[in-house]
């Protein structure tokens, strides 16, 4: 009969050590990949610093590669991404660190810019907004400087 209660006492206690031990492993897998778009929407020097500042601080919580970011602009904030901005110098460094930069084709328009005017490492969406919209429902963190 003794034995029959250790059985017992084992199947009681089974299910709890099965929980710590799955839940070790659970912690132990790797974190979900981190989504954040940058919305860039104002043509201040210093929103977009604090953009290219944002890229390296996510990065370097993060890891390279541990976190997608996109810098989208559009409106006044197109203005930043032309080749001779102040803010141009920024974006090579911004890519260099898996940053997407993104410019809005109908923000251009508005402002009379083409692709040649703009910095080489960018790429480009139809609307900037739409960009913003379907990123937050795919789940995608939206910060605006």
């Amino acid at each position: 009969m003794k034995a029959t209660h250790g059985w017992r006492k084992f199947l009681l206690i089974l299910p709890a050590v099965l929980a710590v031990a799955l839940g070790g492993c659970a912690a132990m897998q790797e974190q979900p990949k981190q989504r954040v778009v940058l919305q860039i929407s104002d043509d201040n020097v210093k929103t977009w610093q604090t953009a290219f500042n944002v890229v390296n601080n996510l990065t370097n919580t993060y890891g390279k590669g541990k976190v997608d970011i996109e810098l989208v602009a559009f409106g006044d904030g197109i203005n930043a991404l032309t080749f001779d901005s102040k803010a141009a110098s920024r974006i090579p460094g911004a890519t260099a660190q898996g940053a997407k930069v993104i410019a809005c084709e109908n923000s251009m328009r508005r402002f009379k810019l083409t692709k040649q005017d703009m910095a080489p490492e960018i790429a480009y969406v139809t609307a900037g907004v739409q960009r913003i919209i379907e990123r937050q429902g795919q789940g995608w963190v939206v910060i605006r400087p």
